[in-house]
């Protein structure tokens, strides 16, 4: 892009905090922001996509399997390689947040240290998404109505690895399960 326009880029040194106006006032800037947005979107698709592109390149996937992160990502890198992404972009980072469960729910909240109480009131259990989504009994009559959208024997979500897999198998799936989230109480 610089040799096409033609464009001198320079890099400069500024020291941090030092009284300079502009440096202050976009420190300042920064700091608002971050303390007054908790919904900030803090990872993009693109570098989730990007970071599993590499490790699937780096890795091999039975070093994957092997690892620690498989209890906790499951088959991701399977299910993003599946996925059959909508090409709207705030509705591919919510589907990118279910997968890897770090869409807002009180119980990541309290992760983070900004809620007080990871637990659902109704039936005392940790509230995170595969809860909302597979388990919670608040939820089961959303969960058959979303059954029935996509024509789907109830039992098949036995687990939230099975969820996933089912959501990501069409577009239409996925579609459904933005159009239901409300539903969820996931916005």
């Amino acid at each position: 892009m610089r040799a096409k326009f033609n464009q001198k880029i320079a890099l400069v040194w500024t020291p941090g905090h030092s009284s300079i106006t502009w440096n202050e006032r976009a420190d300042s800037l920064a700091k608002d922001v971050t303390e007054s947005d908790l919904y900030i979107e803090w990872i993009s698709v693109e570098d989730i996509c990007s970071y599993y592109s590499n490790l699937s390149i780096q890795k091999p996937i039975e070093n994957f399997r092997n690892s620690k992160y498989l209890e906790i990502l499951e088959d991701l890198p399977f299910i993003l390689s599946l996925a059959p992404w909508l090409k709207n972009r705030r509705e591919d980072i919510i589907i990118t947040c279910i997968l890897t469960r770090m869409i807002i729910t009180p119980a990541l909240l309290h992760r983070f240290g900004l809620h007080n109480n990871p637990f659902f009131s109704v039936c005392n259990q940790e509230n995170t998404i595969e809860h909302i989504l597979v388990i919670c009994k608040k939820y089961l009559p959303h969960r058959m109505i979303f059954c029935l959208k996509l024509n789907l024997n109830f039992q098949i979500f036995s687990s939230y690895k099975v969820f996933l897999h089912t959501i990501c198998s069409s577009k239409r799936h996925l579609q459904v399960l933005l159009r239901m989230l409300k539903l969820f109480d996931i916005y």
